[in-house]
């Protein structure tokens, strides 16, 4: 959802999927680190599959507050909350 509570669309100025998978480090286990290292499943810069996050799977490792992320055009997906 975006900040605004809206659905993610192109109209509002969401970014595809295609823009992210050519980013530099955005490769398939690379986006999945990012996304996990944003809530606190994995240490930033860590690459990872889904099912590597399965095994050692900890709800008392996942953030409890809310995790805003963006697109910014040098580094990729880039968090924008504390």
């Amino acid at each position: 959802m975006e900040r605004r509570g809206e659905k993610l669309s192109k109209l509002h100025g969401s970014i595809d999927l295609d823009t992210i998978r050519v980013a530099a480090d955005a490769g398939p286990e690379a986006l999945c680190g990012r996304l996990a290292a944003f809530v606190g499943l994995v240490p930033p810069g860590v690459a990872c599959r889904p099912i590597d996050l399965v095994a050692e799977f900890d709800w008392e490792r996942v953030r409890a507050d809310d995790v805003e992320i963006e697109w910014d055009a040098a580094r990729g997906l880039v968090q924008t909350s504390p």
